[in-house]
């Protein structure tokens, strides 16, 4: 409980402040607008950043709140089965982070692309996560992640059970193209970034994760929460045994 306390207290407090209210603010402060862009679009762009951290943050987050309240269960011996639709539940929400995601992406690349044609820019732009040395890159990326979470919400909204385990190989698949075109096409090229290379890694792995996790499970129930398994049924045996005595 301590540790959920402290998730609660110190996770999503920092999620508020970093991942929605400073850019928020920022974007609300900010009067100058880009060399090639219109103020408007300059704000858009931090916006866009905004959604795109807000979303690998939000499954970060949820995802450690999952699994420790799975934990907690399974440690006290009081866990209880995982049912598909629980998973079916969660599947729908990462897929949606999925989606926000990445629209975000696509509406960055295309103001980017706007303002400064499919070049290469030679001084990138950065609204972090988002880092744009090649507007196209990003557009391609962002529609290929759109894609997925339209596929894998559809698998969850008409309880499509045998297809999540095909969605879970393809939520790892956009990981690597995810990582290909935002990540080493775009911040590799750019130096100066790289810190935020190794922040997309992270947080890009956690949504690809957490989707796969519960797109895997659709069609069964997770093994560790079971109430007649693992460490759990030694605990029971072990009651049961003392009451016996």
């Amino acid at each position: 409980m301590l540790l959920l306390c402290t998730e609660l207290l110190f996770g999503w407090f920092t999620f508020a402040v970093y991942s929605l209210a400073e850019p928020a603010f920022s974007a609300a402060r900010t009067d100058t607008p880009d060399e090639f862009l219109s103020l408007r679009a300059t704000r858009a762009v931090i916006i866009m950043g905004l959604l795109g951290v807000a979303t690998q943050c939000a499954a970060l987050q949820g995802g450690q709140f999952m699994f420790t309240f799975l934990l907690l269960g399974y440690t006290k011996g009081s866990g209880k089965p995982q049912t598909p639709m629980l998973f079916r539940g969660r599947m729908i929400f990462f897929n949606i982070l999925y989606i926000i995601k990445g629209v975000s992406e696509i509406t960055i690349g295309s103001i980017v692309y706007k303002g400064y044609g499919d070049a290469e820019l030679a001084k990138p732009i950065v609204s972090i996560p988002y880092v744009v040395t090649k507007p196209g890159l990003l557009i391609a990326g962002g529609t290929w992640v759109t894609l997925t979470g339209l596929i894998g919400l559809t698998i969850a909204i008409l309880n499509l059970r045998q297809a999540g385990v095909h969605f879970s190989i393809l939520s790892f698949f956009t990981f690597l193209v995810v990582i290909g075109l935002d990540d080493l096409g775009s911040v590799g090229i750019a130096p100066p970034a790289i810190v935020i290379g190794s922040l997309q890694v992270g947080l890009g792995f956690a949504l690809s994760f957490l989707a796969a996790y519960s797109g895997a499970f659709l069609n069964g129930e997770e093994p560790i929460a079971l109430e007649d398994g693992g460490m759990q049924k030694d605990i029971n045996g072990k009651q049961n045994a003392e009451t016996t005595v």
